[in-house]
């Protein structure tokens, strides 16, 4: 069982589907589980990285963590125009 941080963000959203596609067991982990939908048979978990507590009560059975941290600061940052 693979255990997805940042579910909902970009990076993460697009493991969590690659992840399922190939198969894997996959729980997502998202501060905002009520508004996110992911591919059926992924289990969704309110948590966030930056607050481990909130994370240890679905840890069990995980054998590989992914982590997608939010972005910090300014939100344009790296952004480019043309």
């Amino acid at each position: 069982m693979i255990l997805i941080t940042g579910a909902t963000g970009n990076v993460g959203r697009e493991v969590v589907d690659l992840l399922r596609e190939s198969g894997e067991k996959v729980i997502a982990v998202t501060r905002h589980p009520s508004t996110a939908t992911f591919p059926n048979g992924t289990d969704v978990f309110l948590g966030d990285a930056s607050r481990p507590h909130t994370l240890i009560s679905i840890l069990k059975g995980v054998k590989t963590i992914f982590i997608s941290p939010r972005a910090l600061g300014d939100s344009t940052a790296g952004s480019a125009t043309a």
